[in-house]
């Protein structure tokens, strides 16, 4: 007789025989239908994008395993370094009877850094670097220009600078990596009238021009005494003898002032 079950368990299929002379006998064949039967422990990625998960598949009475959709089979019933992503996986017990799971390895959000924006300042200036992210665990963020973990910097470079930073949270997960840009002014330039000769009595005209870099407006003090804004400025000249002038130029910001000088000699 052929006889088919759906359902797992031992069957007992019993043959009897009578014979009015021989008596009755009968003979027992006892089957085991085996299922078979796993579940399956899942550990999620620590960080976004790294290889930390892991899959373990539990059957008491497991031989083999396949963690690839059936396609390849082996003796461990775990497997780890696995990335994010859905995975068929299937035992084997020692019956010979398979059986497969769908599981899903998950990851965190990635951490999102974002910075200050690129700025400008002038020679001696200071500029303030600011770098925040997305989670809540962020515990330092690593500047490529300092070991100091904190998320606003101070920097007042000589010429222009990129800094780059990213942030790293409790469990080690990193961000990306972003640059801030610092541009530097120019310092502070100018032209003074050349050195010049006069006759006494005559007067002459002496000036600044040409004011360039820094911050405008530009501040001009001359050291007879005359003051004035502007990127050029003159100012008369008729010593009694011969004498240094001098023009000191300033600007709105922190750049290092320039000071010209010229002579008018007199005859």
């Amino acid at each position: 007789t052929n006889v088919t079950t759906t359902q797992p368990g031992t069957y007992l299929f019993i043959l009897t025989e009578q014979n009015n002379a021989c008596g009755v006998f009968k003979d027992t064949v006892e089957v085991l239908v085996s299922a078979a039967s796993h579940s399956v422990n899942v550990t999620d990625l620590t960080c976004y994008g790294n290889s930390s998960g892991s899959i373990e598949i539990l059957n008491p009475d497991g031989v083999s395993y396949s963690f690839d959709n059936n396609q390849t089979w082996i003796q461990d019933s775990e497997m780890e370094h696995l990335p994010a992503g859905a995975y068929t996986v299937w035992s084997e017990n020692h019956y010979g009877c398979i059986t497969s799971t769908t599981v899903t390895i998950s990851q965190p959000a990635p951490i999102t850094l974002t910075t200050s924006n690129d700025t400008l300042i002038c020679v001696n200036g200071t500029a303030t670097l600011a770098a925040v992210t997305s989670g809540q665990n962020t515990t330092v963020f690593h500047w490529e220009h300092t070991t100091d973990p904190e998320a606003i910097q101070q920097v007042s470079p000589s010429s222009a600078t990129t800094y780059s930073v990213y942030s790293e949270d409790i469990y080690g997960c990193l961000s990306d990596t972003q640059s801030i840009h610092v541009t530097v002014r120019d310092p502070l330039a100018g032209i003074i009238t050349p050195y010049d000769t006069i006759c006494p009595g005559y007067p002459t005209t002496i000036g600044v021009s040409g004011i360039s870099g820094g911050l405008s407006p530009y501040f001009i003090s001359w050291s007879s005494g005359e003051t004035g804004t502007g990127t050029f400025m003159n100012i008369p000249a008729n010593p009694f003898q011969t004498q240094l002038y001098t023009a000191t130029i300033t600007d709105a910001c922190e750049s290092s002032p320039v000071v010209l000088t010229t002579e008018i000699a007199v005859a």
